[in-house]
């Protein structure tokens, strides 16, 4: 559930104080709320747990700072004098059914970050090889198709998500914890995914969240803390040690987005009973939210912490087209010939399934506008050749004749070894 300004706290402490109540503990309370009239007699609450219960008098506000002592008095039922200690020092220290502004030091490091990512995100980088080729983030990024895998592993029907409202989704459920896996194939377009959420947020289209950070495993050292103070300028890191970032951050737990990209890329025995196994576990910030990236099959124990469970399954036909059009939109002519190329060739159209290897195409396609693979490994053979090409420019010994790459012996010019550039 979400307010306007952000995740309720409240809510993560009453989940909270719901699981330390008894079977037995839990029968008497909906007696009393069902003859005090707080809540009718059938339904759902009366089967459900008393997560369930407590979120139905969160929603009708029996536990905002004017009903405090009807749910006090409900507790006494019970009576369980340290629930009510805990809840009204909790009431005491922040009224319930408010938003908790960020502590200083997250503050400050949201502002940092805010920036950090408007800039460096508003770019992506498709081709690592390629250092200086850069596309806006806004022109190309399209919206994905994803399914959705249930507790049997089994798949929904494709359908269309935005960012904003995967977020929506997520906020408007009363589930705790808050823990969203996307999975997909290399190149279908996950970590670009993650920099469009982190990019929406650091343009204040997720309001919901006072912070949020991208953690990319690659360059996961085993420790969340580090992985955040790593991202900002050394005047930032002398401001404040990592147990003081730590602390607020398990403070301000429930306004904070965490974006784990790459999962499959960590080492399994750093990974387990470490704190980002903990964070997912919801065993540490409990009520923060939660999105890891990974591969098919990779860390499928954690799964069961995930809810929804996502795969991306590529995007549809007109996104596609979409994007080609982004991309040639200053060579429009290259653009509406490669979009009908695709779509009177089957093989065409099962190349550019992925994000991935429809950058490679359009790359290929603007250097030469006669000649379009006609399977994935000619793709990725005429690939390696302009690599190769872009490589002979700036260095000596190799040379390109045609198809034909050449490797000249730096000792001696004269010998030198052919081979095919296609494959």
């Amino acid at each position: 559930m979400a307010s306007k300004q952000g995740f309720d706290p409240a809510i993560s402490f009453l989940e909270g104080l719901s699981r330390e109540i008894t079977d037995d503990e839990l029968k008497c309370l909906k007696r009393q709320c069902q003859s005090t009239g707080l809540v009718p007699p059938g339904g759902e609450t009366e089967k459900g747990s008393a997560g369930d219960l407590f979120m139905e008098l969160y929603r009708k506000g029996l536990t905002s700072p004017g009903n405090h002592d009807i749910f006090i008095s409900l507790l006494r039922a019970i009576p369980r004098e340290d629930l009510i200690t805990r809840y009204c020092r909790f009431s005491e220290g922040q009224s319930l059914g408010q938003t908790k502004h960020p502590s200083f030091i997250v503050g400050k490091v949201a502002d940092f970050l805010r920036t950090f990512y408007r800039s460096h995100l508003s770019e992506i980088q498709p081709l690592p090889w390629c250092h200086d080729f850069f596309l806006p983030l806004n022109d190309v990024y399209t919206n994905l198709q994803f399914s959705e895998k249930d507790r049997r592993g089994r798949s929904s029907d494709s359908f269309r998500l935005q960012v904003s409202q995967l977020f929506e989704n997520i906020m408007d459920s009363a589930r705790l914890p808050r823990r969203v896996r996307v999975e997909g194939p290399p190149g279908i377009g996950k970590s670009t995914f993650c920099h469009k959420v982190l990019y929406e947020w650091a343009c204040g289209k997720l309001p919901q969240f006072s912070a949020a950070f991208l953690i990319e495993m690659r360059d996961y050292s085993g420790d969340i803390a580090d992985a955040i103070i790593e991202q900002l300028p050394e005047e930032y890191q002398i401001m404040f040690s990592k147990d003081e970032l730590w602390d607020q951050l398990l403070r301000d737990s429930c306004d904070l987005l965490f974006v784990l990209d790459g999962l499959d890329e960590i080492d399994r025995e750093a990974f387990e009973n470490s704190d980002l196994d903990n964070l997912i576990q919801g065993k540490t910030m409990y009520g923060s939210t939660v999105i890891v990236t990974s591969r098919p099959h990779e860390f499928d124990a954690i799964l069961k912490f995930c809810h929804p469970n996502l795969k991306i399954t590529g995007y549809s036909s007109k996104d596609r087209n979409n994007f080609i059009v982004n991309y040639f939109v200053n060579r429009v002519d290259i653009g509406d010939k490669l979009v009908k190329e695709i779509q009177s060739k089957r093989v065409l159209s099962e190349i550019c399934q992925t994000p991935l290897n429809t950058i490679l195409l359009c790359v290929l396609l603007e250097e030469n506008a006669e000649k379009l693979p006609d399977t994935v490994t000619e793709l990725y053979a005429s690939l390696v050749l302009s690599i190769t090409k872009n490589y002979s420019t700036t260095r000596k010994g190799v040379e390109i004749d045609g198809d034909q790459l050449r490797v000249i012996s730096p000792a001696n010019s004269a010998n030198s070894e052919s081979m095919p550039g296609r494959v």
